[in-house]
């Protein structure tokens, strides 16, 4: 069995659109359709079986790209709160074990509410007397978002 990918949902989406389309202009715009009621009833029925079979596989490739839309801005941010956790466990003068332990804590402040003010209000605090500035920690936390963005 051949494993599924993105593409093809958009190849069978594309093969009903083909199948609807050649069904329309061969099948219901034939003359002899016109003459036989049961026969159009049933083309017009094979065509919105096809219709809702199209937009059956285009609400299940919308919801798997959301899903991996996601999943993708989930590693991004726990890749970019690791990098600004080392930054600041740095700054701190961690050591290797307390540092690991810093990194987990700016992962799970994330969680607190949807958005980067809870980690940027928990490196804020952890950071006071070291003379960091507000623009400082929201430049690093772009320029690890970015670095996070080409490492995933």
């Amino acid at each position: 069995m051949k494993k599924i990918n993105d593409g093809h949902y958009l190849e069978l989406m594309d093969r009903l659109y083909m199948i609807m389309s050649i069904t329309e202009d061969h099948l219901l715009n034939h003359p002899l359709t016109n003459e036989l009621d049961k026969v159009k009833k049933l083309i017009n029925k094979s065509g919105m079986a096809l219709a809702e079979a199209y937009q059956i596989v285009g609400e299940k490739s919308f919801e798997k790209k959301f899903a991996n839309d996601q999943e993708a801005e989930f590693k991004i941010s726990a890749k970019r709160n690791k990098l600004l956790g080392g930054w600041v466990a740095d700054i701190l003068k961690y050591d290797e074990e307390k540092k690991k332990n810093y990194i987990v804590e700016i992962i799970k402040a994330d969680f607190q509410e949807a958005g980067d003010e809870d980690v940027f209000r928990k490196i804020k605090k952890d950071l006071e007397g070291n003379n960091i500035q507000d623009e400082d920690i929201r430049k690093k936390m772009s320029e690890f978002l970015e670095a996070a963005k080409q490492q995933i």
